[in-house]
């Protein structure tokens, strides 16, 4: 019997590096969490940032596999996980930066209603809410000076609240001694004959949602092709290194107290935002330590992107991570 051997390239993908020198020396030097961080392209890291085993199969299907130098775009690691989820994650609310916002002309109650777990699968059920008299929206959907681009809340400007059948017009600022924006009034509108809006805003009800951290992860490095961008640096416009040279190099240029690898300057300032949020309280009930074979509890926090539970969360003190974003964000930025 003679056996085969074949050799295959590395799998590189875009904003991150895979040579397990440099990830180590980001682990060590403590600018990621461990191997599990979920800036990671580590197993346990993309497993902490959401990523089931199904996906990162379903991933490695659509690069396929080849003897050549080749690199895959973060973009498609989204795509892959962001059909899987939307098509099994339940639907939630979830504000990232609350604003407090008082409502003027609802019943005495507030206004019950039931909202779909899933929009487009009715076995998933659906929860009842209530619209009460105080509710938080995020502070990225409202601004003092509107523009028609904008379809968020401003003064004297209506706007829908997903799911309520109810629209809200923004009637007085409050401000803080600093003159911040610290709460909102609107009146609200529940009647058959009020006025379509192009804007939905979701929210979350004051006296009924919980406090939780929500980490929103971004990609590792700024530029798509680190390593490349970094022997740029090095040489002064020079072309990068062949795929896994360079790593001894940066190790005796990082050994240095005076010096730092060139690739370090290149991480993402942005790629971890964690917030207090303010989330629907049945979201408790997931948000206990998830086990360590299974795959994480997901949920899409409408408006927002596609979100599971962290290792760090309990039933008590939640905790949260992006998955991936929802197609519409750029949009959503832009405006």
């Amino acid at each position: 019997y003679k056996p085969v051997t074949w050799e295959y390239s590395r799998l590189n993908i875009t904003h991150t590096l895979m040579s397990k020198r440099k990830l180590k020396f980001l682990v060590e030097g403590g600018f990621v969490c461990g191997w599990d961080d979920p800036r990671l392209p580590t197993i346990e890291g993309l497993r902490r940032r959401g990523f089931s085993a199904a996906m990162l199969n379903r991933f490695c299907d659509e690069v396929g596999v080849t003897k050549a130098a080749m690199t895959a775009r973060w973009q498609v690691v989204e795509h892959v996980a962001r059909t899987a989820l939307d098509a099994s994650a339940p639907r939630r609310f979830a504000v990232l930066r609350p604003l407090k916002v008082e409502l003027r002309g609802l019943a005495a109650g507030g206004k019950p209603f039931e909202s779909p777990n899933h929009p487009r699968n009715a076995e998933m059920g659906a929860r009842r809410l209530v619209l009460p008299e105080t509710i938080y929206i995020d502070r990225d959907d409202f601004r003092e000076v509107d523009a028609p681009s904008f379809f968020g809340l401003a003064p004297g400007k209506e706007v829908g609240l997903l799911g309520a059948g109810v629209t809200i017009r923004c009637d007085e600022v409050v401000r803080g001694g600093d003159g911040g924006v610290t709460a909102l009034v609107c009146s609200a509108d529940g009647s058959a004959e009020r006025n379509k809006t192009k804007g939905h805003l979701h929210w979350v009800s004051a006296a009924e949602g919980m406090r939780a951290k929500v980490r929103v992860y971004g990609v590792l490095f700024t530029p798509e092709d680190p390593e490349g961008e970094a022997a740029k640096l090095k040489c002064g416009g020079g072309g990068g290194d062949e795929e896994g040279e360079g790593d001894e190099a940066d190790e005796a240029e990082a050994a240095s107290p005076e010096s730092a690898p060139s690739w370090l300057k290149l991480l993402n300032p942005d790629s971890c935002a964690e917030h207090e949020a303010v989330v629907e309280r049945d979201l408790a009930q997931a948000a206990g330590p998830p086990a360590r074979s299974a795959d994480r509890p997901a949920f899409q926090f409408q408006r927002l992107g596609f979100f599971c539970v962290d290792t760090d969360s309990t039933a008590e003190a939640p905790v949260f991570n992006r998955i991936v974003p929802l197609k519409e964000d750029k949009e959503k930025k832009a405006g």
